[in-house]
């Protein structure tokens, strides 16, 4: 290269710059230590916590919706399990002569009840009951009191009001279900086999229904809805007594769910005889 065009590094190097400043920084003459009762860090933000809210079955006066109207809780114009009430058309129970009452039955063992069921094609051959259900149904047709059963879905509950039922020659079992749909698939599952089987809803009280399950003479499932035991129409049916003579047993299927769903449900301070 020439004097004149003296050689270029590239890239070209920048100049760095240092800045002073005026005042110099002062340093502490000791460590600062924290305050006993202070954070040494800076408080975060909290989310208040909201208070926990009661569930919505605990809650009173709640308000009940129906296609987007509110529905307030009307008091029913009758008394719960009763024939006459002020207002209504007089009405008498079923009557089908005398019928002999139900009387209580020995325990059956383990293979008898299996046998009973594949008989009765409730189970197919070589499959077995479960220990509760045999319990249960030995319970159920000694007629000593009351049962209570807790078990999970799937297990085999709605055997139970089956097996007493293969005891007897003619006999009604009366299931109370909190969901229509529970109904309709106990209807459903009793299709095809020796056993009848009716459910009380809405939309089938008329008498013809009622007057047959009153009757009987066969074994029968009667499956009904919470809020139709207490009209008069089904009253009728309950206080004949060639129904109260048949009937084996009430089964309260779910019954945790009845006063969630029918909080006017009296079942403890109406009943019927």
């Amino acid at each position: 290269m020439s004097e004149n065009n003296p050689e270029v590094s590239w890239p070209p190097k920048r100049q760095r710059h240092t800045y002073t400043l005026s005042t110099p920084i002062q340093q502490h003459p000791t460590p600062l230590t924290p305050h006993p009762h202070l954070s040494p860090f800076p408080a975060l933000p909290q989310t208040p916590v909201p208070a926990r809210l009661p569930v919505l079955a605990d809650k009173k006066n709640r308000k009940t919706y129906r296609n987007n109207f509110e529905v307030k809780p009307k008091t029913p114009s009758y008394k719960p399990f009763a024939l006459n009430n002020p207002g209504h058309i007089r009405c008498k129970a079923f009557a089908f002569g005398d019928v002999d009452r139900l009387k209580a039955l020995d325990s059956l063992s383990v293979e008898e009840w299996n046998s009973l069921m594949i008989l009765h094609g409730e189970i197919e051959a070589g499959h077995k009951l479960r220990d509760f259900q045999i319990e249960c149904a030995n319970f159920v047709i000694a007629r000593t009191g009351d049962l209570c059963l807790i078990a999970p879905t799937g297990s085999g509950k709605s055997k139970i009001w089956v097996l007493p039922l293969l005891m007897q020659a003619k006999a009604i079992l009366l299931v109370t279900v909190p969901f229509t749909s529970l109904g309709f698939q106990g209807e459903a599952r009793h299709s095809g086999t020796s056993i009848q089987c009716s459910f009380l809803h809405s939309d089938s009280q008329d008498e013809q229904i009622l007057s047959k399950i009153t009757k009987g003479g066969d074994k029968q499932v009667v499956y009904a809805c919470v809020e139709m035991l207490e009209t008069p129409a089904v009253a009728r049916v309950l206080r004949s007594n060639s129904f109260k003579s048949q009937l084996l047993a009430v089964y309260l299927d779910k019954p945790f769910m009845v006063p969630r769903l029918y909080p006017s449900a009296r079942a403890s301070s109406h009943s019927w005889d």
